[in-house]
């Protein structure tokens, strides 16, 4: 199956679950691509895709905006054979709505507490299937009408193919914080 991923392309959480989603599905022998949107106008880096180390692959289309126009969706969609859509975060309810009337299936999730009751209709309209990475999440949804699978979500084999380097003693911690902001503790961790 030809699968779309769209999602950030950059070295931050939702990025490394979209390149770790992809590597599942092609190793489930799924052909995927990813539409990779850039970081958002106002933010740190915005335009930000990346282009080096791990995120070098073949396959990636750069979107020309965050919030990725209907027409640039459709031809992506067209030219690369795009049978389902998978997106994180992803509010475009109208554009997806319309690829979904079209033939594609989409499937996505939320960060839950960035998502209301106020967005279930639009998910409901525009998703084949939202899913759920933690029981918490599903049963807020659950209580707003959105029935949502459970995903068990693991570490990837990337990152538990270090080995420790045990000569030295001590304990060593390491917080993936990754920007400030206002989802990361940093300050409350140190």
């Amino acid at each position: 199956m030809r699968i779309g991923i769209v999602t950030k392309w950059f070295n931050r959480g939702q990025p490394i679950v979209g390149r770790h989603l992809r590597s599942a599905l092609d190793e489930l022998g799924h052909e995927t691509r990813v539409l990779a949107r850039p970081m958002k106008e106002g933010r740190r880096r915005p335009g930000l895709i990346q282009r080096d180390d791990v995120w070098d692959q073949p396959g990636v289309t750069e979107a020309s905006a965050y919030d990725v126009p209907m027409a640039e969706y459709q031809e992506w969609v067209e030219r690369d054979g795009i049978e389902v859509l998978f997106f994180d975060q992803n509010y475009q309810f109208s554009e997806l709505a319309t690829l979904r009337r079209q033939g594609v299936k989409i499937v996505g999730r939320f960060v839950w507490e960035a998502f209301s009751e106020a967005d279930v209709g639009g998910a409901q309209e525009a998703y084949d299937v939202v899913y759920s990475l933690t029981e918490c999440e599903r049963e807020r949804y659950r209580s707003w009408g959105l029935e949502t699978p459970f995903v068990l979500w693991g570490c990837h084999p990337e990152m538990t193919s270090i080995v420790p380097d045990r000569e030295h003693e001590g304990v060593r911690f390491i917080f993936p914080g990754g920007y400030l902001g206002r989802r990361k503790p940093i300050e409350a961790v140190v």
